[in-house]
């Protein structure tokens, strides 16, 4: 009986897709109680002949399928409804697991069985890349930061804000009766569900022991795009349903915050401002590469929330 399905959108990224795939077939859970699904966002790469050769070499049930490039959001609802599983595992095409993942995803539900309770994973840099600043900034900081929360059981309660899809395991029933992803959002896309699931009383419990590796190599010009992205993906999510206000303060919304913290970060869009910024990426670079990391991390990461009410404000503007 299949116990765990296991989402993963994917669009132009076939090399890193087979790694993904092959890292599931070594999983230490029997490969009959897991079934993979992979939808293809309408990739121009050779993600189709990865997929032909997976669904022949790999030892799990593999199903896939193509569509026109409407982004993972249609992959992953129309996943949830291709389950057959009682328990859905979203990854992105880049996590590597390992071995132990899946059982410990499935170990996890065992104990909490109850419909509202998800698990996030932890997903930290792959050991195989080198070293990237950029990696402590956008995502060993969250983890680390939560794995100082764990308890003796070896789980952390966390909030609707740590719904992230890149090692995420869900009761399918909780999803099917409550929501799915708001295909119109195409950043920020898992937290505004994790939003709406709040509502209905989701739990999250963060499992550090089901482990995946982001195998990703982050430069700069990728951290800021992230930047931007998610600055419209806010943006959109605001325009639809601005009654969410009081999730999006909790992201620091800049329409949802109070009049001196928009003053505060008014300041700060100046001091950082388009027209000087090549000044503090300059600066940044430069301080990274010495004993003053952290100062630079501290510009970069200024810049990022400085580039992201850039983007919120001008995709408001263009709508």
């Amino acid at each position: 009986m299949l116990e765990l399905t296991v989402i993963i959108p994917t669009y132009n990224r076939a090399d890193i897709l087979k790694d993904c795939l092959i890292a599931l077939s070594e999983q230490t859970l029997e490969t009959n109680c897991f079934e993979v699904i992979v939808g293809d966002d309408g990739s121009s790469d050779h993600t189709q002949k990865v997929l032909r050769w997976a669904e022949s070499n790999m030892p799990y049930k593999l199903k896939w399928f193509t569509q026109k490039n409407a982004g993972p959001n249609r992959v992953r609802n129309k996943s949830i409804e291709m389950s057959e599983s009682p328990v859905v595992v979203f990854f992105n095409d880049d996590t590597i697991a390992t071995p132990s993942l899946l059982t410990q995803h499935l170990r996890a539900h065992k104990n909490y069985p109850q419909i509202n309770i998800a698990f996030l994973g932890k997903v930290t840099i792959d050991p195989v890349l080198p070293y990237s600043p950029f990696a402590l900034l956008h995502l060993d900081s969250s983890f680390g930061q939560w794995d100082r929360l764990v308890n003796s059981d070896g789980f952390a309660l966390l909030d609707w804000r740590a719904f992230y899809t890149c090692n995420l395991s869900v009761k399918r029933n909780f999803l099917l009766e409550n929501g799915l992803f708001d295909e119109d959002i195409r950043y920020s896309d898992d937290v505004e569900l994790g939003a709406r699931l709040d509502s209905r009383g989701l739990k999250i419990l963060y499992c550090p022991d089901a482990l995946g590796y982001h195998r990703h190599f982050l430069t700069e010009s990728d951290y800021l795009r992230i930047a931007e992205k998610e600055g419209i993906g806010l943006a959109v999510w605001y325009m639809k349903r601005s009654r969410d206000c009081h999730y999006l303060k909790e992201l620091r919304f800049p329409l949802c915050i109070s009049a001196m913290n928009r003053l505060r970060f008014l300041i700060g869009d100046l001091t950082f401002h388009r027209s000087i910024r090549w000044f503090w990426l300059r600066l940044a670079r430069k301080m990274v590469g010495t004993t003053r990391k952290n100062v630079g991390l501290r510009i970069y990461e200024k810049l990022y929330q400085a580039i992201k009410r850039e983007a919120i404000f001008n995709q408001i503007r263009k709508n």
